[in-house]
């Protein structure tokens, strides 16, 4: 048998060896619960808490009329959260066969450390009906926005169009993206230790801000006559391109800007840069005889000729200010009302240079 006074001895030393290890939990839990609260409670929040985000709805672009030229429909993507997924291989083969994807690339994305990866993005009702029937762990799907323009073609150089992200890449989506553009917003959901969402009434949501409209002095209807006539002498003269713009003379409102080729903007990817160039605005032309209105409206406001004051036009051919210039026919005297008329360049000029410099 052990002596006593040795058995008090390792009974003492056990004791506070005990007292020791209870002291230092005491010490470690009040360091969790005093000086790394906000830290734990932060990892705590991770695991229990999942902030969902509201998408913001993209503003619609109308004619002057209020007609729809663009908008935004709600269509749902899926995505997954490789940390959930067990069997990666199987969940991909599933969604392959489902959503016509490469079932090697999505075992690929579902072997990425992250804990959301996209698997496709604005699918169809029956893809999304397919997905939520497998009812696979770990994947998902999210509703957010898609870009659409009901009327195709219609103004498509006007509008321009969005990246998948609704971002606005040309046109009007680009110059009035931050106008267009919402602001998200978010609902933070809790789940049990099954990742399985528990409903709380005080769930904290935010609301997402949507996007304003943004409203054209383009005119739908002006618009299409305006591209079928477009189109109809496109074909006629064989150019590489055309353009029409309509204007309202009263105000300097566009009522029509126009372009042939032209592109659909839901499928944008389909055409060349060319064809999506806003031709009328990008590229340079010269003013040719439409300066003429321009310039005798000038002389007539000032007063320094009238209507029917007299000009000679040199029989067709003649120098104004030392450079030669020439008529299409042969023109003697013309009135200043005669000049617009005919479109005589060298009546003109003349009565140009009675403006001075």
């Amino acid at each position: 048998m052990m002596p006593l006074k040795k058995h008090k001895f390792w009974a003492n030393i056990t004791g506070i060896l005990l007292i020791g290890i209870f002291i230092a939990l005491a010490v470690h839990l009040g360091r969790i619960q005093l000086v790394e609260h906000d830290k734990y409670l932060k990892l705590a929040k991770v695991q229990q808490c999942k902030k969902i985000e509201l998408p913001a709805r993209r503003g619609s672009i109308l004619d002057r009329n209020g007609i729809k030229l663009a908008e935004s429909l709600q269509v749902g993507s899926v995505y997954a959260d490789p940390a959930e997924i067990e069997d990666a291989s199987s969940v991909a083969y599933h969604l392959s066969n489902v959503l016509k994807l490469n079932a090697s690339k999505i075992v690929k994305l579902l072997g990425k450390d992250k804990r959301f990866v996209w698997i496709k993005r604005k699918v169809g009702d029956e893809e999304l009906g397919a997905v939520a029937k497998l009812s696979l762990k770990g994947v998902y799907i999210k509703h957010e926005y898609h870009r659409f323009y009901p009327n195709e073609q219609l103004g498509s150089h006007i509008l321009g169009f969005t990246n998948i992200d609704e971002r606005g890449l040309e046109g009007i989506e680009r110059s009035f993206d931050n106008v267009l553009s919402g602001k998200p917003g978010h609902k933070l959901i809790v789940r049990d230790a099954l990742q399985r969402q528990i409903i709380t009434p005080d769930a904290e949501v935010q609301l997402p801000r949507h996007g304003n409209d943004v409203v054209l002095t383009i005119d739908a209807k002006i618009q299409r006559i305006t591209e079928e006539e477009l189109e109809i002498a496109w074909k006629k003269w064989k150019p590489s391109s055309a353009t029409a713009i309509v204007m309202d003379p009263m105000t300097g409102e566009i009522l029509a800007m126009a372009n042939y080729p032209t592109f659909d903007p839901n499928h944008f990817k389909k055409y060349s840069p060319d064809a999506r160039r806003n031709l009328a605005i990008t590229d340079c032309y010269e003013p040719g005889s439409l300066m003429k209105p321009l310039v005798i409206s000038g002389v007539f406001e000032q007063g320094i000729a009238r209507p029917d004051d007299v000009f000679f036009c040199e029989n067709g051919s003649g120098k104004v200010e030392g450079r030669m210039l020439r008529d299409t026919h042969k023109y003697g005297n013309l009135t200043a009302s005669e000049i617009i008329a005919y479109s005589s360049n060298i009546g003109m000029a003349k009565i140009g240079t009675l403006m001075g410099e």
